[in-house]
């Protein structure tokens, strides 16, 4: 099974992540979750995709929408660990 870091956003009252996943099937999915920072409302869709390189397209509109968005989403960038 194969699943890509996961991409994050986040606005001044909500959260939005995204990341892609290959079951043991073999079978391409883009994860998207969305939430509420302050409440428990929030969502999730799958997306089923033919392959790796579809996915990666889906990944960098969805990133184009966020980064675009009227909403305020500012990317978070995980720190790196220091050993």
């Amino acid at each position: 099974m194969f699943q890509s870091e996961i991409v994050r956003w986040v606005s001044k009252d909500r959260w939005y992540h995204a990341y892609i996943v290959c079951d043991l099937l073999g079978d391409w999915t883009v994860v998207r979750r969305w939430g509420g920072l302050h409440n428990r409302r929030g969502g999730q869709k799958i997306d089923h995709v033919s392959c790796f390189v579809e996915a990666n397209a889906r990944m960098k509109m969805i990133e184009r929408r966020r980064r675009y968005s009227h909403s305020g989403y500012q990317q978070v960038i995980k720190p790196e660990l220091v050993l």
